[in-house]
C-alpha cells in the first residue's frame, strides 16, 4: 500500500489526491443508488 501511496504523489498534485478523497463517499452512494451500475 505504501508503494501505491508513493506513486500517486508522485504522480498526482496533492490537491487532486484531495478532491478525489473527498469526494469518494458522493462516489460509493452513486453506486449504490446505481445498484453497482455505470453513475453519471
Amino acid at each position: 500500500m505504501k508503494q501505491l501511496a508513493d506513486v500517486l504523489i508522485d504522480d498526482f498534485p496533492l490537491k487532486t489526491i484531495q478532491k478525489l478523497y473527498e469526494s469518494i463517499l458522493r462516489r460509493l452512494e452513486a453506486v449504490l443508488k446505481a445498484n453497482g451500475g455505470q453513475t453519471p
